[in-house]
């Protein structure tokens, strides 16, 4: 037997990725919905001469007061028909909707504005992702140059210890600037340093694992930017309306990560500026253009995998999550991880099956 409906004189305006949704309930629904909330309330209530949970119900319905207790039921309800319309009508809605609720004689008006997930076309991401493999790759090459530079880092970094515990005995020291210190006058390493910095034994190793070290920066950069590549690739090959709302709160939270980055690094938003000699203006464009990018992304790679049958299993997520719990400890949220260890499961799955096509 199928379920009562909810709902009725439904309206589906469609908009890009937005749709506004207007229908009605009827109060006459509202009897059990009112009843379900004054039991839900009464689990909680305290009247003095009554045990928690055990008040009469007219007494709760007295204090919740008629109105207050209606207006709940209707909100139930319409939340119950948004839902029934959503199934009914096979309406894919990213993030909560925004439903405001009107009550004109007998009925309840509602009107829901939902984010929907866009209909489009997927390039030939297999065709882009050949083309992608196909170019030349050739291996990253480190010069003693270098080598030396991050060495001479080290050194300055040990010379800048050996100065604060000199400065803790002789206030009258001062920290010098390293980077201006002439080679021939900062501390060379010791077998103590090759041992504690790299495991190594002698100079020799140490240059062949820092040399090892450089090598595998610059294998991970150009795997970085050779997976930019592609993204880009996929991006600008894909033609799809993306509501503004999804842009401005990938922005926002890109923004808000930004600014922890600036916090963390002792910087202004505006020193940021002046040494990168952008504007405002410009900055916020190139942001918002990123943010755009990466949604659009995001819903390319989820489609590909839904294709590909590339969906990350629920056993991989809990492995991760549970990797994760780990090293975090108990602060450790699992339900506010779990959306993102999804994404990087699934874009990393479309990822390695992208970057295997031949």
């Amino acid at each position: 037997m199928s379920e009562e409906k909810k709902y009725m004189d439904l309206q589906i305006k469609k908009e890009a990725s937005k749709a506004i949704i207007n229908f009605n309930v009827d109060k006459k629904q509202l009897e059990t919905y009112k009843d379900a909330v004054v039991e839900e309330k009464r689990k909680h209530f305290v009247i003095p001469g009554f045990r928690k949970g055990q008040a009469p119900k007219e007494l709760v319905v007295k204090q919740l007061g008629e109105q207050n207790i209606e207006e709940l039921a209707a909100k139930d309800l319409v939340a119950d028909a948004f839902a029934q319309i959503i199934v009914d009508n096979e309406l894919k809605v990213i993030a909560r909707p925004d439903i405001e609720i009107e009550k004109v004689d007998d009925k309840y008006k509602a009107t829901a504005k939902v984010i929907l997930y866009p209909e489009f076309d997927l390039p030939d991401y297999k065709q882009i992702a050949k083309e992608h493999n196909s170019k030349e790759k050739e291996g990253p090459e480190v010069t003693e140059d270098e080598v030396n530079q991050v060495i001479r880092k080290v050194r300055e970094e040990k010379a800048r210890i050996l100065t604060l515990e000199k400065m803790q005995k002789d206030k009258s020291i001062q920290m010098p600037d390293f980077s201006q210190i002439p080679d021939d006058k900062l501390p060379p390493l010791d077998e103590r340093d090759y041992q504690d910095l790299a495991s190594t034994k002698d100079e020799q190793e140490f240059r062949e694992k820092t040399k090892e070290n450089i090598k595998l920066e610059k294998e991970r950069a150009m795997q970085e930017q050779r997976r930019a590549e592609l993204f880009d690739a996929l991006v600008e090959n894909t033609e799809i309306n993306i509501s503004d709302e999804l842009i401005e709160a990938e922005y926002k939270m890109a923004m808000q990560a930004f600014e922890q980055e600036l916090q963390m690094s002792g910087l202004s938003f505006d020193d940021y500026l002046t040494q990168t000699n952008t504007t405002k203006e410009e900055f916020e464009k190139i942001q918002k253009e990123n943010a755009k990018k990466r949604v659009v992304l995001q819903f390319v790679l989820q489609k590909i995998a839904e294709k590909e049958n590339l969906i990350p299993k629920r056993e991989e997520i809990e492995k991760e999550l549970d990797a994760m719990s780990k090293i975090y400890g108990e602060q450790f949220d699992t339900a506010q991880a779990e959306p993102f260890v999804f994404q990087n499961i699934l874009t990393q799955k479309v990822v390695d099956f992208l970057e295997a096509v031949k």
